[in-house]
């Protein structure tokens, strides 16, 4: 695949709407892209979901897990 756009998206405690907002995402029209997660220390289940989402578009939903930023 060749990567025309990154879509970075920050996520801290998202769990209610992390979902929408991936396959609002994946379902765009342009289709060589990249997701990028960054999950600022969440204690919530978004880590749980970012990581049902990287096994179910492996190569495109990548994440990046860090310790809360503040």
């Amino acid at each position: 695949m060749n990567i025309k756009v990154s879509v970075i998206v920050a996520v801290c405690n998202a769990e209610n709407n992390i979902r929408a907002s991936l396959d609002s995402i994946k379902n765009q029209t342009l289709k060589d892209i990249e997701v990028r997660l960054i999950n600022d220390g969440s204690t919530d289940n978004s880590g749980r979901i970012i990581g049902d989402y990287v096994k179910k578009y492996p190569g495109i939903v990548r994440d990046l897990t860090v310790l809360n930023g503040g």
